[in-house]
This record gives structure tokens, C-alpha cells and sequence, in this order.
């Protein structure tokens, strides 16, 4: 900590005590101030004596005790050395200024105790019946709480890797309900659900390449579309399942045609068919 920061601090922890006092006073007179009134100045001495210590052992020990040494440097440091006395000086100023930092904060519980039995002054207090066992029992609650969730992080790792397997089974079933196919009369050429819900299996669209001196056909359609030197390209005929009365999803088919002329140019046109 930088010496402007240390008192920096020092002067609004003062600043706010003293408007702390000035507000008392204008609200009771000096006359009609409490415990917790002075206590909160024992605070700040203890407060201007820890800030003090903390300023010596920044300045005038430059930060040396004995601590951040190994003790092979520790060995070989000796007594008539300079930094020997420093680092002496400077773990004197530690010790005061861990004993001075407890003090403070005991100081200032003090504090808030004395406010809030102060605020509790004059007024009546009944005691329910049993009032030891319900101070027992709330009790238990409370710590058992404070158990529980003390260990809680540590044993999340164990109880996520005993849970995941069933919690993976669980999102595995889920998805794969949901990805079902419901059942319906509606067929398809070339796969999809035949009668009674039932999946039919696709067949292997039967693909060919076809090259007639300068012309080219690539076919992926289940239909054979040539014959001969000619390309016919024939509908798709839909009398045999219209005559079973059920509905029908027809399939297009795309058709490329290459074509290729003497003078090595080549023309490529694309046909899509029902």
C-alpha cells in the first residue's frame, strides 16, 4: 500500500467519524451521548496506531521483515549486516501491527453491540413457551444448513459423475420420443412411412451416366428415362396409389443433360420432372 493511499484512508475514516459525532450531537447534545459514542473514538486511535505502524514499516524499513526468505538466506545473513537490524525492526512492526488490526475490529463490534443494545432499551421482551426448545431447534436448522452447504462444492464433482450417466439416459429417451415420426397413410416414392406407420426402407436412387456421341446425360432418378438414342422423360404415374385411396407425396427428380458439339463446346441444361 502506497503512502498517499494509507492516509488517504485515514483522513475519510476520521472525516466520517467526526460527521458520526456531529450527528449525535445535534440529534441528543453532548450531554446525552452513549457507550457507543466513544467507543468509536477508542476506534480510531487504535486506527491512527495501526496506520502509523504501517508507515514505518513502509518507510522506514522499506518493507523488510523476516518473511520471503529461504533459510539457506536466512543462514548466510549476518547479524552486523544492515538489512540484519531492518528485517528485525520490521517483523517487530508486524507482530504490532497484526496485535493493533484485531483490536480495531473487536473495538468497532463492540461498537455496533453497544448501538443495537442501546436501541433495545425500554422496550418489552416476552418470552414464549418452550422458548429453549425453539431456540434449539432453529439452532440445528442453522448449522445444518451451514454443513451442508460448506460441503456441498466439494463433493459436486462426485455427485455429478454418479448422476450423469442417468441424467444422459434420461435426455437420450427424451430426444429420440421426440424425434418419432407420428404415424399417418401418407406414403412416399422412394422411402418414408408406408401403411401403418411402418418405415419403409429407401431405396438406392439408381444413378447413371449416359454419353451419346455428343451428348451426355447424368440420371439420378429410380426411373430409366433412356431408351435407345432418344431421352424420354415420362411423368410419374400416380393411378396405382390414388386407386388404393390414399394420399400421395410425389418426389421431383432433377435431370442434367451435357451436350457437346463438333466444335468441342459444351452446353449443360438441367430438367426437373414429377
Amino acid at each position: 500500500m502506497g503512502i498517499v493511499e494509507l492516509w488517504t484512508l485515514y483522513a475519510l475514516a476520521v472525516s466520517f467519524t467526526c460527521l458520526r459525532t456531529y450527528a449525535r450531537i445535534t440529534a441528543v447534545g453532548l450531554r446525552e451521548l452513549q457507550v457507543d459514542d466513544y467507543l468509536v473514538w477508542i476506534a480510531i486511535l487504535i486506527y491512527t496506531a495501526q496506520c502509523s505502524l504501517g508507515y514505518s514499516l513502509g518507510v522506514h524499513v522499506h518493507g523488510l521483515a523476516n518473511d520471503g526468505m529461504t533459510p539457506d538466506e536466512r543462514a548466510a545473513l549476518s547479524q552486523d549486516d544492515p538489512e540484519f537490524r531492518l528485517r528485525v525492526i520490521g517483523s517487530k512492526i508486524q507482530v504490532a501491527g497484526w496485535t493493533t488490526s484485531a483490536c480495531l475490529l473487536w473495538s468497532l463490534k463492540l461498537c455496533v453491540a453497544a448501538f443495537y443494545l442501546r436501541l433495545t432499551v425500554g422496550r418489552p421482551w416476552d418470552d414464549p413457551l418452550n422458548s429453549v426448545e425453539l431456540t434449539a431447534s432453529w439452532g440445528t436448522r442453522q448449522t445444518f444448513i451451514a454443513i451442508f452447504t460448506t460441503n456441498l462444492p466439494m463433493i459436486f464433482p462426485l455427485l455429478k459423475n454418479w448422476l450423469s450417466p442417468f441424467l444422459l439416459s434420461t435426455i437420450g429417451s427424451s430426444n429420440a420420443k421426440g424425434q418419432e415420426p407420428p404415424s399417418s397413410d401418407f406414403e412416399t416414392i422412394g422411402g418414408g412411412s408406408g401403411p401403418g406407420g411402418k418405415r419403409a426402407s429407401r431405396r438406392t436412387p439408381h444413378r447413371a451416366r449416359h454419353t451419346f456421341g455428343g451428348l451426355t446425360l447424368d440420371n439420378e432418378s429410380e426411373e430409366d428415362m433412356i431408351k435407345g438414342d432418344d431421352v424420354a422423360m415420362h411423368r410419374m404415374q400416380r393411378d396405382n396409389l390414388e386407386a388404393d385411396g390414399k394420399n400421395t407425396i410425389v418426389v421431383c427428380s432433377e435431370v442434367s443433360v451435357t451436350s457437346e458439339d463438333h466444335s468441342g463446346v459444351q452446353r449443360k441444361a438441367s430438367f426437373q420432372i414429377m
